[in-house]
């Protein structure tokens, strides 16, 4: 490299590079530009989010398995508070599906995908939420952990009732 220049064999010069202040948006200075940078920031921006979500998975499930090994007992909101919210879960959340549903005009397959829906399990999401805040952890661990267990035999029920 002499000067910044490129050299091919046979004498051939390639474009200057040009190195801004990040040294991750390096560009040519004969072509394009714009082009270039913004492709290459929408691929940085990609794989940092890839990467975040990717790990943020892991780290939130091992925060809720932290949590529940240290509780005294498996479920940790008491018997009646998980039985209300499994039947608030299981049956409410499709019956309310069902009646919205419904009167959005959805009929068939549709309307019985849309309650097998919800009926799947809770995602970590709320566990997230409520450890951070500090606000029902016992209850929402319990409800992630306990309906993912319950969720498999009443999302199979639910599949079987309605044909689907």
């Amino acid at each position: 490299m002499i000067h910044g220049l490129n050299m091919l064999e046979g004498g051939q010069r390639l474009p200057l590079m040009h190195f801004s202040p990040s040294f991750m948006f390096m560009t040519y200075k004969r072509r394009s530009t714009k082009r270039r940078r913004s492709t290459l920031i929408l691929n940085i921006v990609k794989g940092s989010i890839s990467i975040l979500s990717n790990a943020g998975l892991g780290i939130t499930m091992f925060s809720l398995g932290l949590f529940m090994a240290l509780q005294p007992k498996i479920i940790a909101c008491g018997k009646s508070v998980a039985a209300f919210s499994m039947a608030v879960r299981f049956l409410t959340g499709p019956a309310v599906i069902a009646a919205t549903s419904i009167g959005t005009g959805m009929r068939a397959v549709l309307l019985h995908v849309a309650i097998v829906q919800a009926a799947l399990p809770q995602c970590i999401v709320p566990f997230v939420f409520a450890k951070e805040y500090n606000l029902y952890v016992d209850i929402l661990s319990s409800a992630v952990i306990f309906g993912m267990l319950v969720a498999l035999p009443i999302t199979i029920l639910y599949y079987v009732l309605l044909g689907v």
